[in-house]
């Protein structure tokens, strides 16, 4: 049989860039049928009440409203904010196919499988923080993948690539971590492909000058467009909530606060002295930590009369003063509280507790829901598979899988010289393992970086080299 009778011969054939569209447009539209409108948390409810009233009060960062709000302005609701998380996504997948340039059988399985492989179908279409600068996250690192360090294309790609995750950043602060990584590969491609230090100080200039632009845009943006709501901010600080603050020290003061209980949980007889001179009732606070710290979740503090409730008329500088001294007296307790919460964050111990599922539309906070006239949206099409018994949540979410997956594409990726590879998945993995330092809740959203990650760099461990071309992104 001759190739051109070979019925086989067009999927072993390397994709075109008219085929690589078709399958980007297909798949793109695919997800859009399955997830419009998105998927909505109670997280969801309130940055989306924050970004339709440009007022600012929940602990999470507001450039996320601020991009919702563009968007509801264009077409209310949150369809529209859906498709362009979506669309950055898809953009990402299209690009990594055409740089790579695998025959048609390989492009098409990565495609089909980003779709619907489970713990990625449960989070594309969700409208949280983690999921958008997931995608620009991935969009960044794939950009400088194979992008050349030399010539007139290679400060726009750095730049851009830098851009997308200093958004990311100001969306996700941990994913900070991902510019530096994207910096540490310009200067291993530099050192092995010798290019002049004279170059790569270019390039380092255009992305610290990319950053500060866009940070600079949208800071800008956020204090003169949003503004604080004080009526909503005294009813949540009755409930517990970390309200009032900036976003940034929110997320400190929740730092701080979460390793305080959880020093105290591990180490009984350790004192709050700090708490105690400023007039506190220090075993008062000891026994709320005790009886409300768990490893699956900050939030279990944020109840009436919890933790934070105690806490929101005390200055940031006092919980910062007895986090210091709490960790001198007992950092063993404090590692403990660490370690433990990161393997809850992994799925050890049971991953239905760590949110695997978020599907349809949360109507909570109710005063927020009924103003946004929620119950008026129907449920994205994938939330009655989402929500099915015959889900595959157990075996496929726990993130320790996907832990470990990395560490063992990095190492084949290594022993097989498919650098990219190991790019990709190290800038999984040192994201994953920011969540050591910074613990959050159990929730399986916080991982998808390393998953999309994982998923992605084992293309190269799958696939052999002669299947892919080496193409530059400038070939583009």
């Amino acid at each position: 049989m001759t190739r051109k009778d070979d019925p086989n011969s067009f999927l072993s054939r390397p994709v075109s860039q008219v085929g690589n569209g078709l399958l980007f447009l297909i798949f793109f539209l695919a997800s859009v049928w399955l997830q419009y409108p998105g998927h909505l948390s109670s997280d969801s409810v309130t940055v989306w009440y924050e970004a339709r009233h440009a007022v600012h009060f929940s602990p999470h960062p507001v450039t996320m409203a601020l991009i919702l709000r563009l968007l509801d302005k264009l077409v209310p609701g949150p369809g529209l904010y859906t498709i362009m998380e979506l669309s950055v996504l898809w953009l990402a997948i299209c690009i990594f196919v055409r740089v790579t340039r695998p025959n048609y059988l390989i492009a098409i399985a990565l495609y089909t499988f980003v779709l619907v492989y489970p713990p990625i179908l449960a989070t594309y279409g969700l409208l949280e923080k983690d999921v958008l600068s997931t995608h620009l996250a991935a969009l960044a690192c794939i950009l400088v993948m194979r992008a050349p360090i030399s010539g007139r294309h290679a400060m726009f790609l750095w730049a851009a690539a830098c851009t997308l995750t200093a958004i990311a950043s100001l969306i996700r602060y941990q994913f900070a971590i991902v510019t530096m990584a994207l910096l540490v590969w310009l200067w291993w491609r530099g050192r092995t492909e010798k290019i002049s230090s004279k170059e790569i100080r270019s390039i380092l200039a255009a992305c610290l000058g990319s950053c500060i632009l866009a940070a600079g845009l949208i800071l800008a943006c956020v204090a003169m467009t949003f503004k604080m709501e004080d009526n909503i901010v005294a009813r949540m600080q009755e409930r517990g909530n970390n309200v009032g603050h900036s976003d940034f020290e929110r997320s400190v003061r929740k730092i701080y606060v979460y390793d305080i209980a959880g020093i105290v949980v591990g180490n009984p007889q350790a004192k709050l002295q700090v708490f105690a001179a400023n007039h506190l009732d220090a075993d008062k606070l000891k026994a709320i930590a005790t009886n409300l710290y768990g490893t699956d979740k900050v939030d279990s503090l944020w109840v009436p009369g919890g933790l934070f409730a105690q806490l929101r008329n005390t200055p940031t500088s006092v919980i910062a003063q007895q986090w210091r001294q709490s960790v001198i007296s007992s950092p063993g307790s404090l590692i403990r509280h660490h370690i433990r919460t990161f393997g809850r964050l992994l799925g050890l111990g049971g991953v239905y507790m760590c949110f695997p599922v978020i599907a349809g539309l949360d109507y909570n906070p109710p005063e927020l829901a009924a103003d946004l006239r929620v119950q008026d949206y129907k449920p994205a099409m994938s939330t009655a598979l989402l929500t099915s018994r015959y889900f595959p949540v157990t075996p496929l979410f726990p993130a320790a899988i996907y832990l470990v997956l990395s560490f063992a594409i990095l190492a084949g990726c290594l022993k097989l010289g498919r650098m990219e590879g190991v790019f990709l998945s190290a800038s999984g993995l040192v994201y994953e393992f920011t969540f050591i330092l910074l613990p959050q809740s159990c929730d399986v959203r916080y991982s998808y970086f390393m998953i999309l990650m994982s998923v992605i760099s084992a293309f190269f461990l799958l696939t052999p080299r002669s299947l892919t071309q080496d193409r530059t992104i400038a070939s583009i």
